[in-house]
């Protein structure tokens, strides 16, 4: 844009003709402030011209707006780095709006609202978005909405096996939320080894994946660490296979060590990095307890989620 400056005139007599505004010849381009995350967002940021990477739109084939009607409409961007949405809000006067929005991810520019507590990103046009790379799909997601309560869990591809004791992982639902439960109260087994393993996940054509889930507990016992996060490249896919299969052990966050007195509260994993692993790989979860012991936590899962960061 050009650049304009304010002079003013110490010969005016009137005070409307004391200052002038004038045009210049030279061209500033504005620059927008890069943003790392939208959770960084703040009223500061309110107008002004932003960028932020790694952003896709949620759901594919969308126009800008609307084809029939003049309605302004709003558009959610996800970041493929950390999951967090926000509203791309687009006039139905612009001239672009039939253009549809590409299915891929990159960087977007637009200048900050705030609605109602929300923010949102204007744009100035379409070449506020060079939306040019692969899309960051998930690799694999479950959010267990399809099991039923109090049954034995059996999802299709899952593995549910128990290595020792009569318990294994059962299907919960509470407040319309699906996940798994593995508790082993009222078994009196001298020993509760149990396992849950994803289906197979294929790691070969792409780097840099990770995994994300949430744990919860309750009923814990001090000096009981009964989950385990593990991962097989060489897993044959049976439950006769798992005790001859190489197992390495995942660091994430689990919610008894997080917060030990927290009880039923669901706990992020963080993003666990497999990009150390290659070729078909399977993340088991994996339970240690002994009821006669009294180490018989209930552990929940839920929410498993692969994908490419």
């Amino acid at each position: 844009m050009d650049r304009i400056s304010l002079i003013k005139d110490p010969d005016a007599i009137n005070m409307e003709d004391k200052y002038s505004i004038l045009r210049s010849s030279e061209v500033a381009q504005i620059v927008p402030r890069e943003i790392a995350s939208i959770t960084d967002l703040n009223s500061t940021h309110i107008s002004m011209l932003i960028s932020i990477d790694n952003m896709q739109i949620e759901a594919k084939d969308q126009t800008f707006a609307n084809l029939n009607n003049t309605f302004t409409v709003n558009r959610v961007f996800k970041s493929c780095a950390d999951g967090e949405t926000i509203i791309m809000r687009n006039s139905g006067f612009a001239d672009f709006r039939a253009q549809l929005i590409p299915n891929m991810q990159g960087k977007i520019k637009g200048v900050v609202g705030n609605y109602r507590g929300a923010f949102q990103l204007l744009i100035r046009d379409t070449n506020d978005l060079n939306l040019i790379q692969s899309r960051c799909e998930p690799l694999y997601i479950e959010d267990f909405q399809s099991v039923v309560g109090n049954a034995d869990f059996d999802i299709d591809g899952w593995i549910n096996y128990t290595e020792k004791g009569s318990k294994v992982w059962t299907e919960k639902v509470f407040q319309s939320n699906g996940y798994v439960e593995f508790n082993p109260y009222g078994s009196n087994d001298s020993k509760n080894v149990s396992w849950l393993i994803t289906p197979r996940i294929n790691l070969e054509n792409q780097d840099n994946e990770v995994v994300t889930f949430q744990t919860q507990h309750a009923y814990p016992d001090a000096g009981h660490d009964p989950l385990e996060i593990l991962i097989s490249t060489d897993f044959n896919g049976t439950k006769e296979g798992i005790e001859d299969a190489t197992w390495n052990s995942l660091d994430s966050k689990i919610s008894y060590i997080e917060d030990f007195s927290s009880w039923f509260t669901f706990v992020d994993s963080g993003e666990v990095d497999l990009s150390l692993y290659e070729g078909i790989a399977y993340i088991a979860f994996k339970y240690t307890g002994s009821d006669r012991e009294n180490k018989n936590m209930t552990i929940h899962i839920d929410n498993v989620k692969v994908f490419v960061k």
